[in-house]
C-alpha cells in the first residue's frame, strides 16, 4: 500500500491537520537498517505499507479499507444469511475478508471487484491464504478450485476449516476443535510464565495477560461447559502446584480474590467465560470471598481481622515483591507456622526480643523443663516461672495450656528449691499483636 493512499484516506475522513502532518512527516523518515553481524550494510527507505504494534496503524489501516466495503455494498451482489434475516455478501475485520454469494458467477464478480481495488490502491491480497467453500442445502459439497481473474488457482477449504478471525469455521463454528486447540496453546503459555524467575506478583500478572487472554478472546463465541472450564482451572492449579507457586493445600478461592482483598488475582478461566457473558466481576468475587470465609480453617485470618482491615492491610501483597514459592503461604503460615523460619526469625526477632532466655535445671528428666525466665525471691522463697509465646492470633488462649505443660517443673522446684510457692505465668501475644 503506497504512502499516498494512507494520506489520500486521511485527507477524505477528515482526520486534524497536525495529526495528517506528523504521518506524512514520519513517513518520509521511515527506513530499516542492514546489518550482517557487526557490519552495517546500510539502510532501506520504506516507500509502500505502515509499521506494526502501535496504536495509529491500525486506524490508518481501516480507513484505507472502508473504501472497499462500500464498494462491495454497491453490487448487486446479496446472500440471505437466513430466511427473511439479514443480507450481507461480504464481512471485513482488519485484513480478513470473507465473501457470501449465492453461486460461482457472482463469486466471480464479487473477486474481481476486489483485485480492481487492490491494483488501484496497489495492495496484494495474499492469495495463498485464501479458500472457497461451496455448500448447498447447509452441507459442503465438493467442487473444482476456484480460478482468479489473474489466472491462479484459489484453493478448496480442507474438512479441518478455515480461520476468520481467529476462530475455526467450516459450515458452522467448529466448537470442539478450537476447545481442543485453545486448551493447548493455554497450558502452553501457562508452563512457560512458570519458568520464568519472577516474583509472584509478575508471575500471576504474566499468567492473566498471557494466557487467560486465549480463553477471553473466543469466551463469547466458542460454548465452554462449566465442567470443562472448571477442569482447566484445575489444570492451572496443577500445573502452578508442580513449579512452586501454588500450595496444594492453599485455599482455592483465595487464588481468585482480588490482591486488595487478600488474595493473589489470578482470572480464572470460569471466571473469564462469565464475566465475558455479561456477569459483573463484583459478584464474580463477591462468590469467591464469601466461600473463603465461610470455610473452617482457610476463613480464620478474614474473620480475625474482618473489623480492622483496611487499605494498608493488603499493601504487601498489591506490591507483590514475594517470591511465587512464599506469596502462595498463607499469612498465618508465614508469621507463625513456617518450620524454617523458627530457629530465626521467629525465635531471634520476635521470641527473644520478648526475652531473654535462662534455664532451670533438675535432677530430673522431665518434658518441659526450661522456662525462658525464672525469678526467684529468696526471702519470701517464692518462684515464678514466665514462659513468652507468640502464635497466630487465632490460637492465642493457650494460658491453660503453659500451665500444664510446667505442672511438673513447678513441683520439682519447689521441691529442690524448698520454695514455699511456685507459679506459672504464661505471656501470650498474637503475631500480629493481640494481646489477652
Amino acid at each position: 500500500m503506497p504512502h499516498s493512499w494512507i494520506e489520500k484516506c486521511m485527507n477524505m475522513f477528515g482526520v486534524a491537520v497536525n495529526v495528517r502532518s506528523f504521518t506524512s512527516e514520519s513517513m518520509k523518515q521511515w527506513n530499516t537498517e542492514l546489518n550482517a553481524g557487526q557490519n552495517r550494510l546500510g539502510n532501506v527507505k520504506t516507500k509502500q505499507g505502515m509499521f506494526q504494534r502501535d496504536s495509529l496503524s491500525p486506524l490508518q489501516f481501516v480507513m484505507t479499507m472502508i473504501l472497499l466495503t462500500l464498494m462491495l455494498r454497491k453490487t448487486n451482489i446479496v446472500y440471505e444469511v437466513k430466511k427473511k434475516g439479514e443480507i450481507i455478501n461480504h464481512l471485513l475485520f482488519m485484513d480478513d475478508l470473507k465473501l457470501f454469494t449465492k453461486n460461482e458467477d457472482q463469486m466471480d464478480s464479487l473477486v474481481n471487484a476486489v483485485r480492481i481495488f487492490s491494483e488501484d490502491i496497489k495492495m496484494e491480497f495474499g492469495l495463498s491464504k485464501c479458500g472457497v467453500l461451496i455448500m448447498k442445502r447447509g452441507k459442503i459439497v465438493e467442487s473444482d478450485c476456484l480460478c482468479m481473474p489473474d489466472d491462479t488457482m484459489m484453493r478448496n477449504i480442507e474438512e479441518s476449516g478455515y480461520k476468520y478471525p481467529g476462530i475455526l469455521e467450516a459450515d458452522g463454528i467448529k466448537h470442539d476443535e478450537m476447545k481442543e486447540l485453545l486448551t493447548k496453546e493455554y497450558i502452553r503459555r501457562v508452563r512457560n510464565v512458570l519458568k520464568l524467575k519472577l516474583n509472584g506478583g509478575n508471575i500471576i500478572s504474566a499468567i492473566n495477560s498471557r494466557a487467560v487472554s486465549i480463553v477471553r478472546y473466543g469466551a463469547g463465541i466458542i460454548k465452554w461447559t462449566k465442567n470443562e472450564l472448571e477442569e482447566l482451572d484445575r489444570k492451572t492449579r496443577k500445573l502452578m502446584t508442580m513449579y512452586g507457586a501454588h500450595h496444594p493445600k492453599a485455599d482455592v478461592d483465595r487464588l481468585y480474590l482480588k490482591r486488595c482483598d487478600g488474595g493473589r488475582g489470578l482470572i480464572g478461566g470460569e471466571d473469564c467465560v462469565q464475566a465475558e457473558y455479561g456477569r459483573s466481576k463484583e459478584d464474580i468475587q463477591k462468590k469467591h470471598q464469601e466461600e473463603y470465609e465461610s470455610k473452617a480453617l482457610h476463613g480464620q485470618f478474614q474473620k480475625v481481622i474482618g473489623k480492622v482491615k483496611g487499605s494498608k492491610s493488603w499493601e504487601w501483597l498489591k506490591k507483590g515483591y514475594l517470591k511465587k514459592e512464599t506469596e502462595n503461604e498463607t499469612v498465618t503460615h508465614i508469621v507463625s507456622e513456617c518450620q524454617k523460619q523458627t530457629q530465626k526469625e521467629y525465635k531471634q526477632v520476635r521470641h527473644d526480643n520478648v526475652t531473654e532466655v535462662t534455664g532451670s535445671f533438675t535432677d530430673k528428666t522431665l518434658e518441659r523443663y526450661r522456662p525462658d525466665i525464672t525469678v526467684i525471691e529468696k526471702k519470701t522463697k517464692e518462684c515464678l516461672l514466665i514462659d513468652p509465646a507468640c502464635p497466630f492470633d487465632t490460637r492465642i488462649e493457650k494460658e491453660e495450656e503453659k500451665c500444664n505443660n510446667y505442672s511438673d517443673l513447678k513441683y520439682e522446684i519447689a521441691r529442690m528449691w524448698r520454695m514455699k510457692d511456685v507459679e506459672v505465668i504464661p505471656v501470650v501475644m498474637g503475631a500480629l499483636g493481640t494481646a489477652v
